[in-house]
C-alpha cells in the first residue's frame, strides 16, 4: 500500500482496514487466455467439412485441463447422442441427475448402453411414480474402429508438374501499390498439386531471366462463355458465364451488396477490374456470375468477347511484387515456373508473357463528364463559332473523384470534385482523322475552341471536329498521361449536320402528312430532287411536269398519288395550315432551285402555285389520277 506497511493494531477498526487491504490484493490478481484447440478427424471425414465454435471455460486454470473438457465438449457436439424417457416407480429407481446407469433393451439391440439421469420429474406429491429423461453418456463411447487395409501396392499420388497455361502479368493499379510501380502475376494450376511458382523476369528481350519473386497464392480461372457487352457500370439484369479451369473455384462464394461495393469478389476480365456478387453453378465447370459491379479502380466498363480470360483475385488470391527494374517505358518478359512438395518445374517449359511498363500506378485517371457548349457526346453536340469544352477531372485515391461530384436530375454535372485536380490536362484536335492542333499545360477544367483557331487550322469552319482530352503529370523527367476522353462536334451549317437532319426528317415524313413531306424535302442535299419532291408533295400533277424526273414518271406518279391519298385524309381544319406551309417550302425550294438547272427553277415556281391547289383534296386527287 502507498505509505508504507499498514499499523499493527488488536482494535476492530483496525482489523476490517486489514480486512480490506487484502481484498483489494486478490482483486489485482492477473488473468491469462489460452487458446485450446479439439480436432475430431473421424467426424471431419465423415461429414466432409470443418465447422468450429468458440466455448469459453472460465476457471480452468492449466492448458491440460482446459484440453480435457474441450475434447469432452467436441465429442458432445460431434456425435449425435441417445436421449430417451420412461416411467418408473421411484421405489425400482434411486438414483438422482447426474448418476450413471446401465440400459439394456433386446428390442433395440441395445446391450449395457452407460447413460446418465439428466432430469427427474414427479407425478404428484401423493404418488411415487415419477419420469426419467437420460441421454448416453459420451465418456463410455467406444472409440474402437476397425480398418480393413488394401490389398496390393499404394499408388503415390501423380505430383509431376506441367508447364502453367492461365497465365498473365498486369501492373498495379494505384490502390494496390499506392504510387509505387509493380506487378502482379496470375496464375491457374493444372494438376491441382501444385504450391506456388517462381517468377522469373527479363529485362534484355528474353536473353536471360532472373528470380525475382516466389509466388504461394493461385487463381481460380477460366474463359468467357459469350460476349459481354457494356452495360451500366453496376449490372445486376445480366452477368456472365465463366467456364472455370479447375476445382479452385469451390473458393469462390456468394457475397452480399456492401460487400461487393468494397471488392470481396475482385476479378480480372480481360483488362477490365470488376467484382461480383453471386455466383451460381450451371454445370460441373460452369457457373454464372451476376451483379456485376465494373469498371473498378482504374479501368473502364469495356465490351468483351467469347474466349476472353478471366482471373479471379479475390481480396487474398494474389501478390504484388515491385522491382528495381520495373520501370515506366521498359518492355519485360516474364516466366512462372511452378513447384510442388516433391518437384520444380523447368524454367525452358515456360511460356512468356510480355509486358509494356507504363506506370499504370502513377497515371491520372481518365477526366469524364466532357462536354461541348454545354451538350454532352450522346446528344449530338452543334457550334455555329467558338466550341468550349469543360470537363471533370479525377484523383487516384480519392475515390477516383466520381464520389466528390454533384449531379442534377439529367445526370449533368454541376460541381466539380472537391479536391481539384492533379498534373495538366492536354487536348487535341482532330479533323478528318488528322490532328490539327495540340493544347498542353491547361491548368483548367475548360478550354475553347475559338472560330480563329478552326479557321487557321483548317481553312474554313471544319465541318466536323473531333476533341481528346487527357490529363498528365510529370515525376521524375517522365510523363504519366491518363486514357483520352472524346466528343465529336458538328457544324451546324454543314452538309453531315443537313444531312443527319434530313435523314431524320425522312424518316419520319413516311407516317405524316404531304405537309411534314414537304418540309423534309426541303432539307435534301441535292436542290433539283428537292423541287422535284416539293412539288410532288404539293402537286402531283405538278410532280409529273418537273422536267428533272421526267425520265421516271410512272413511279413518281404512283408516289404522288399515294402522298394525294394522305393528303386527302387530312382535316380541312390544317389545309390553311398545310398551304402557309407549301408557300414557304416554295420559296425555299426557289432559293435552293437558283444554284441548280432551269428546269428546277421552273419546278420550283410550279410548287410556289401550289397553295391554291392544295386547297382542294379533290383537285389533288384528280391531278393525281391525271
Amino acid at each position: 500500500m502507498p505509505g508504507g506497511d499498514p499499523p499493527v493494531s488488536s482494535s476492530s477498526g483496525s482489523s476490517a482496514s486489514s480486512s480490506e487491504s487484502s481484498s483489494s490484493c486478490c482483486l489485482e490478481i492477473d488473468f491469462k487466455e489460452t487458446i485450446v484447440r479439439g480436432i475430431d478427424p473421424g467426424n471431419r471425414d465423415i461429414v466432409q467439412q470443418v465447422n468450429s465454435k468458440t466455448v469459453r471455460m472460465m476457471m480452468y486454470t492449466t492448458p491440460t485441463n482446459a484440453g480435457w473438457i474441450t475434447s469432452k465438449i467436441l465429442r458432445r457436439e460431434g456425435y449425435a447422442l441417445a436421449s430417451f424417457s420412461f416411467p418408473i416407480n421411484r421405489d425400482a429407481f434411486r438414483l438422482e441427475p447426474g448418476d450413471l446407469f446401465k440400459l439394456s433393451y433386446s428390442k433395440y439391440n441395445i446391450t449395457d448402453m452407460v447413460c446418465r439421469v439428466v432430469r427427474i420429474t414427479e407425478e404428484n406429491l401423493q404418488s411415487e411414480d415419477i419420469t426419467i429423461d437420460a441421454v448416453e453418456d459420451i465418456d463410455y463411447i467406444s472409440n474402437a474402429i476397425t480398418i480393413t487395409p488394401p490389398t496390393g501396392l499404394a499408388i503415390p499420388p501423380d505430383e509431376t508438374l506441367s508447364a502453367l497455361t492461365h497465365i498473365n502479368v498486369v501492373e498495379t493499379p494505384y490502390v494496390l501499390t499506392g504510387n509505387d510501380l509493380g506487378i502482379v502475376p496470375l496464375a491457374a494450376r493444372i494438376k491441382g498439386t501444385e504450391l506456388g511458382y517462381y517468377l522469373y523476369m527479363s529485362i534484355d528481350d528474353g536473353t536471360s531471366y532472373t528470380k525475382i519473386a516466389t509466388i504461394t497464392t493461385y487463381n481460380p480461372s477460366g474463359i468467357l462463355v459469350s460476349d459481354y457487352a457494356i452495360t451500366r457500370q453496376i449490372d445486376d439484369y445480366l452477368g456472365f458465364q465463366i467456364d472455370f479451369t479447375n476445382d479452385d473455384v469451390d473458393v469462390i462464394q456468394t457475397t452480399t451488396k456492401a460487400q461487393l461495393c468494397g471488392g470481396t469478389n475482385l476479378a480480372l476480365l480481360g483488362a477490365e477490374i470488376i467484382s461480383f456478387q453471386t455466383i451460381t453453378p450451371i454445370s460441373p465447370n460452369r457457373y454464372a456470375l451476376t451483379g456485376i459491379y465494373r469498371g473498378r479502380f482504374d479501368t473502364e466498363v469495356i465490351e468483351h468477347f467469347a474466349d476472353e480470360a478471366f482471373f479471379y483475385i479475390g481480396t487474398s488470391n494474389y501478390q504484388t511484387v515491385e522491382h528495381a527494374e520495373i520501370l515506366a517505358g521498359t518492355a519485360r518478359k516474364f516466366k512462372l515456373v511452378p513447384y510442388s512438395s516433391k518437384y520444380a518445374g523447368d524454367i525452358s517449359d515456360a511460356s512468356v508473357v510480355s509486358l509494356d511498363v507504363e506506370g499504370r500506378a502513377k497515371k491520372p485517371y481518365r477526366p469524364i463528364n466532357l462536354t461541348a457548349n454545354g451538350v454532352f457526346n450522346v446528344e449530338n453536340p452543334l457550334y455555329t463559332a467558338d466550341i468550349v469544352l469543360t470537363w471533370d477531372p479525377r484523383l487516384r485515391g480519392d475515390g477516383a473523384g466520381i464520389t466528390s461530384e454533384v449531379f442534377d436530375v439529367n445526370f449533368a454535372p454541376i460541381a466539380s470534385p472537391i479536391s481539384g485536380y492533379e498534373g495538366y490536362f492536354k487536348v487535341e484536335v482532330y479533323v478528318n482523322d488528322v490532328l490539327v492542333k495540340t493544347v498542353s499545360d491547361i491548368a483548367d477544367f475548360t478550354w475553347t475552341y475559338t472560330d480563329a483557331m478552326n479557321i487557321d487550322n483548317n481553312g474554313i469552319l471544319a465541318e466536323e471536329i473531333v476533341f481528346k482530352v487527357s490529363n498528365y503529370r510529370n515525376e521524375g523527367g517522365y510523363n504519366y498521361e491518363s486514357a483520352q476522353t472524346e466528343i465529336t462536334v458538328r457544324n451546324l451549317y454543314s452538309s453531315s449536320s443537313s444531312s443527319s437532319e434530313s435523314s431524320s426528317s425522312s424518316s419520319s415524313e413516311s407516317s405524316s402528312s404531304s405537309s411534314e413531306s414537304s418540309s423534309s424535302s426541303e432539307s435534301s442535299s441535292s436542290s433539283s430532287e428537292s423541287s422535284s419532291s416539293s412539288s410532288e408533295s404539293s402537286s402531283s400533277s405538278e410532280s409529273s411536269s418537273s422536267s428533272s424526273e421526267s425520265s421516271s414518271s410512272s413511279s413518281e406518279s404512283s408516289s404522288s398519288s399515294s402522298e394525294s391519298s394522305s393528303s386527302s385524309e387530312s382535316s380541312s381544319s390544317s389545309e390553311s395550315s398545310s398551304s402557309s406551309e407549301s408557300s414557304s417550302s416554295s420559296s425555299e425550294s426557289s432559293s435552293s432551285s437558283e444554284s441548280s438547272s432551269s428546269s428546277s427553277e421552273s419546278s420550283s415556281s410550279e410548287s410556289s402555285s401550289s397553295s391554291s391547289e392544295s386547297s382542294s383534296s379533290s383537285e389533288s386527287s384528280s391531278s393525281a389520277a391525271g
